[in-house]
């Protein structure tokens, strides 16, 4: 009979929260992204950008892509993550060092790792051993002669490319995209980063469109959140009521991370009460965890914006309502919508002027600047600087008993 230990670790290992999933078992959702990553590495000279929101999921993708890319197409894979003071050489120093080959004794010619030459007449070796120990700097039409001069085709992903401050080392990048397309090298370049479009990435993009095929990833539709919670039960060995399982998904907002951190609580409170089977009221406790597991620098954001000297301030209703609010295609939301989300929590009627100055002060330094604002005034849109704050504000409310849980399930349909 399994121990209790060894069962709590089989829970914890059937749930992702803190690490992104690269097993295609866990994996849910996201076909057409696939098939739109998948047909771009097998057109020569095509290369692609995946953008989106924090937090959707697109360090998942990518290597679940390595995972389940066809073995006989040959394609060797190299992920590197940008560093913030990164530059263009340095970053592709990491890259070279990680591509392994093998050589004949006293040749530089790279022979990779399917060749079948005796292994006494081999020694191993990186790119970045040979090619660029003695390069003080490596330019875009350096990497196109080396990649162009194999026929190995390689995938060279840039996870977190938004960290990169250097324009310069956006548009070498963009540089080398081109002449990678234009030279027809048989290297797919496979940039991942934070953004709202492609030009918040690649510096001059749009000289390299053509050679770019453009894939945004948006917030999981709530099918898809049900499905990649459905495997995690199903590896766990654990079951979830309807109720309890919508209420998760709804609670993630689309983002995969809460689906999987308020599963596993869920499912480990399950457990504690002699259960294999989730039920409604296992999510108040699992919520009542999932805000003590939150990330430092989200519940630091949160104490920021809702912090007061004074009893009774509005600033975390306010703060909740705009988490509740109504938004566009890009996650902006308006006053007018923050008004009736603010209605339901509070039970009052408030008018925009009551609260305008908290979302002022949300979007100023005063409060750690947790929202982003564009427009006019009169017309400000605001939105989320951080999404993954979202649920956790929602969370925070039903705690602190700002909302009950089973009015905030409701609004979240």
């Amino acid at each position: 009979m399994i121990g209790d230990s060894q069962r709590r670790d089989e829970i914890r290992e059937a749930f992702r929260p803190n690490t992104p999933v690269d097993t295609y078992e866990l994996f849910a959702g996201r076909q057409s992204e696939i098939s739109a990553i998948m047909d771009t590495i097998s057109d020569l000279g095509a290369h692609i950008i995946l953008y989106g929101e924090r937090g959707v999921g697109k360090t998942s993708l990518a290597r679940i892509v390595q995972v389940i890319f066809p073995p006989n197409r040959n394609h060797v894979f190299v992920s590197v993550n940008c560093d913030r003071n990164e530059n263009f050489t340095a970053l592709w120093k990491r890259v070279l060092r990680q591509i392994n080959y093998t050589a004949p004794k006293y040749s530089r010619k790279i022979q990779f790792a399917n060749n079948d030459e005796p292994s006494e007449w081999k020694i191993q070796h990186t790119l970045g051993d040979d090619y660029v120990q003695d390069r003080i700097l490596i330019s875009p039409d350096d990497l196109r002669i080396l990649f162009g001069g194999v026929k190995q085709p390689f995938v060279i992903i840039l996870d977190e490319f938004n960290v990169i401050e250097d324009e310069k080392v956006r548009g070498l990048v963009a540089d080398t995209i081109k002449a990678f397309s234009d030279y027809s090298v048989p290297t797919t370049l496979f940039v991942v980063g934070v953004a709202d479009s492609v030009d918040e990435l690649i510096s001059d993009h749009r000289s390299i469109e053509r050679a770019v095929r453009q894939v945004h990833m948006e917030r999981m539709k709530p099918k898809d959140l049900n499905e990649a919670l459905q495997k995690c039960l199903d590896i766990a060995h654990v079951r979830a009521t309807d109720e309890a399982a919508n209420a998760i998904v709804r609670l993630s907002l689309g983002l995969p991370h809460y689906t999987h951190l308020l599963g596993r609580e869920a499912a480990l409170i399950a457990f504690s009460n002699g259960r294999d089977l989730i039920v409604g009221n296992d999510i108040l406790t699992a919520i009542e965890n999932a805000i003590n597991y939150a990330q430092r620098s989200i519940i630091s954001a949160y104490d920021t914006a809702t912090r007061s000297f004074r009893d009774k301030t509005l600033h975390p209703q306010v703060l909740l309502a705009c988490a509740l609010a109504e938004r566009d295609e890009m996650g902006y939301f308006t006053a007018t919508e923050v008004k009736q989300r603010l209605y339901e929590i509070t039970h009052r009627s408030h008018e925009v002027a009551t609260f305008a100055r908290h979302l002022t002060d949300f979007s100023s330094s005063k409060r750690g600047d947790i929202l982003q604002r564009r427009g006019k005034p009169q017309s400000y849109q605001y939105r989320f600087e951080n999404p993954l704050i979202e649920p956790f504000i929602l969370m925070r409310g039903v705690r602190d008993r700002l909302i009950k849980y089973e009015k905030l399930t409701r609004l979240l349909v």
